[in-house]
Parts: C-alpha cells; sequence; structure tokens
C-alpha cells in the first residue's frame, strides 16, 4: 500500500466532485486500480475488514461533530 506526504489537491473520479466543498478521502492501490486483476480473488478478506472498521470509525466521531467542525476552515 502506497502512503504519500501530501494529500491529493483534486482526486480524480467520482470523487472529484467533492474537494470544492468537503472534506473527503478514498482508498485505493494503485496496483490493482482499474484492472481485470481487481477480483474479489486478489481482495484481502482482512484489507476488507480494516476498511470497514475504519470507515466505521469516520461515521462515528463525524457523527459527534458539529458541521462547523466537520467542513473546517477549508469549507466555511
Amino acid at each position: 500500500m502506497a502512503i504519500y506526504a501530501a494529500p491529493e489537491t483534486r482526486p480524480g473520479g467520482e470523487l472529484g466532485a467533492f474537494p470544492p466543498v468537503a472534506p473527503s478521502l478514498h482508498i485505493i492501490d494503485h496496483t490493482f486500480y482499474h484492472t481485470t486483476m481487481d477480483t474479489p480473488e486478489l481482495v484481502p478478506a482482512s484489507g476488507l475488514q480494516n476498511t470497514v472498521q475504519a470507515f466505521a470509525k469516520i461515521i462515528d466521531e463525524v457523527d459527534s461533530m458539529e458541521m462547523r467542525e466537520i467542513r473546517g476552515e477549508l469549507y466555511p
């Protein structure tokens, strides 16, 4: 898995519409991104479990925040 030094300023695809109005994130492994190798057999169950747990944690934490905290200074 790649770990980048700086976040993308403008992600592509469906996520590209969100950065001007709201914080966003995505998980991607460039090795399998949009290829014929991106199949259930090659995606480890532990990776899916970790992803689900991470998103559940984000949802739980955001659910307890005020909108101004979520939007931050970049999205007044």
